[in-house]
């Protein structure tokens, strides 16, 4: 059961930091799509070169962090998994959901089980 102190600051804290911090998204599984998210977000860009081809791969990772009880697909609280996909509203990017290594699953819950930790990436080829 949750302290006084853990239900409040989910209750008052969490939203508060995600409309300041949080970007707004919507997720993607088929021909289905989310509602509007209010998502957290952290980005981490690897660069490989491809100097004996003249290629250059970027692979840009994107975490996103987003409460449970947000992810309302077909009217059904959903589990991100791995494929959907997450369409950012500003930028008009998207994110396909994918573990970043071979251990690591694509889908976390974290925040005493109030948010998921969503993996994404998106690569860019350039020549």
């Amino acid at each position: 059961m949750p302290s006084m102190f853990e239900r409040r600051f989910n209750n008052q804290s969490v939203p508060m930091l995600a409309r300041t911090f949080g970007v707004e998204v919507t997720l993607s599984r088929g021909a289905s799509v989310s509602a509007a998210i209010t998502a957290r977000r952290s980005e981490k860009i690897h660069t490989s070169m491809g100097a004996k081809y003249g290629i250059e791969i970027e692979a840009v990772m994107r975490n996103f962090i987003m409460p449970v009880a947000s992810v309302v697909i077909d009217g059904v609280e959903a589990k991100p998994k791995r494929l959907d996909v997450i369409h950012e509203t500003e930028t008009g990017e998207s994110f396909e959901v994918q573990s970043p290594d071979d251990k690591t699953p694509a889908v976390e819950l974290i925040a005493g089980g109030y948010e998921w930790l969503v993996h994404t990436k998106k690569i860019k080829v350039g020549f």
